[in-house]
């Protein structure tokens, strides 16, 4: 039986919660082969991030060569990239073992730049080689509201986002600096209390594609966006379409926060494993 192999590209969180362990238990749990590549260790907990320490770029890229030169990789998912000499040494890696960008793995690229606690996760420079770098690469980019403000120029323009049309706009700006199809999660957009509404722009055919599911009330949502990104990247390996990578990502996410549990003193983690059943071993 062929392996479904994914790699995630992103930091370490100490929690468990996020980054890269919140990525490996997705690909476990969704029946995928997971590979790492960590590009930060972070000390955190369900309160807040409290230290961020880089990788060498070089080993980054030892990391990822390692990979890459022997293992056949499905598809690749990037978090936490933390500085632009680490997004370059990504980016020479990608152009070595893959210098054609429309015939590589799928990549799904989730932005990540501040935590929830208002910890900086990219410095200086990284927004501009992420974009200048990687996009086009992209198969999906994931922000959230607060990245899309950012990626998109309405935070320095002082836009927000409150309706539909306000997120089709932004997901056009953010296609217009390379990104083929852009996926803006809707959690922190407040256009209702009871249902939430993600947007997928597909810029090729100009298209929009609304996923529109109901508002969890529960504080567990540390690690969301780490592995709504991680649940795509299997999903476009196993062969899904966009759409039905979108759509299972989501209910894979939604089952995760349904049945979550309490832990630490602040946001706990989803339940990466609600969708596996428990199984009587033989005797």
């Amino acid at each position: 039986m062929e392996s479904i192999n994914v790699l995630t590209i992103a930091g370490s969180d100490s929690s468990g919660g996020a980054g890269i362990q919140a990525d490996l238990k997705t690909f476990t749990s969704l029946e995928a082969y997971g590979m790492s590549v960590i590009t930060a260790v972070t000390a955190q907990n369900t309160v807040g991030v409290s230290g961020v320490v880089g990788i060498c770029p070089s080993m980054v890229s030892q990391q990822l060569n390692s990979v890459l030169s022997d293992i056949p990789v499905m598809a690749i998912k990037t978090g936490m990239l933390h500085s632009p000499e680490i997004i370059d040494a990504i980016a020479a890696s990608l152009s070595r073992f893959y210098p054609d960008p429309t015939n590589q793995p799928h990549l799904v690229i989730d932005p990540v730049m501040v935590s929830t606690s208002g910890h900086d996760l990219l410095q200086g420079g990284g927004l501009e080689m992420l974009i200048g770098n990687l996009f086009c690469r992209a198969s999906l980019v994931t922000p959230n509201l607060p990245e899309a403000l950012l990626l998109s120029g309405r935070k320095s323009r002082n836009q927000t986002i409150e309706s539909i049309q306000d997120m089709q706009d932004c997901c056009r700006e953010i296609a217009q600096l390379g990104a083929r199809n852009v996926l803006l999660k809707g959690g922190h957009i407040l256009m209702s209390n009871e249902m939430v509404t993600d947007l997928l722009y597909q810029a090729d055919s100009n298209s929009f594609q609304r996923f529109t599911h109901q508002r969890l009330e529960t504080p567990n949502t540390h690690g969301t966006g780490c592995t709504l990104s991680a649940a795509l990247a299997v999903y476009l390996a196993k062969g899904f379409s966009l759409i039905d990578a979108v759509e299972s990502a989501i209910k894979y996410v939604e089952g995760g926060m349904k049945h979550s549990f309490a832990l630490g003193n602040g946001s706990g983690p989803l339940n990466h494993f609600h969708n596996i059943q428990q199984r009587i071993l033989p005797m």
